[in-house]
């Protein structure tokens, strides 16, 4: 993504907003390894399963419950999380299955840049939280009845300054 534009004036950033669209339109993903759960816990209590056992692991959680602290607006069906190495998560009572049926992802990514972007939104968020453009990207891949609405809302948070 090629950000700042040249003009007569000297090199200029554009507006936040179209910073946010070119993200959420070209941003590669992650990459790395990713592996698809399920569990009949509450999508909420599932994210505090992985992270009780993964402390270490320095685990980001994404998806349905980051959108939830940052603009609520639905319920939560789909979690994402994050972390630096991979975890065994059929021994915590998750099962695995096909990305579709998934309630819980887990991605080991390649992209480096989710702990320091994560770590700059921690004033202001939970400090285990991804940022809020990431959050919007996982929101809008993974779908789901009203995750456009979801989307909407997060950037209108987000770019209205409208976080604590």
């Amino acid at each position: 993504m090629h950000a700042v534009q040249c003009g007569e004036e000297g090199e200029v950033l554009p507006r936040p907003e179209t910073l946010w669209d070119r993200f959420l339109a070209d941003y590669p993903g992650p990459q790395g390894i990713s592996s698809s759960w399920l569990s009949l816990d509450a999508i909420v209590r599932q994210v505090q399963t992985v992270r009780d056992a993964a402390a270490e692991l320095d685990v980001i959680v994404s998806g349905d419950p980051a959108a939830d602290l940052l603009a609520p607006w639905r319920v939560a069906r789909r979690a994402v999380v994050y972390a630096r190495t991979g975890l065994d998560l059929a021994r915590l009572g998750f099962a695995e299955t096909t990305p579709e049926n998934a309630t819980l992802e887990y991605v080991v990514p390649t992209d480096p840049t989710i702990w320091s972007t994560a770590r700059a939104w921690t004033s202001m968020v939970s400090g285990w939280t991804a940022d809020p453009v990431l959050v919007a990207w996982d929101g809008q891949r993974t779908g789901g009845g009203g995750g456009a609405d979801a989307v909407e809302r997060i950037r209108r948070t987000v770019l209205d300054g409208l976080l604590p």
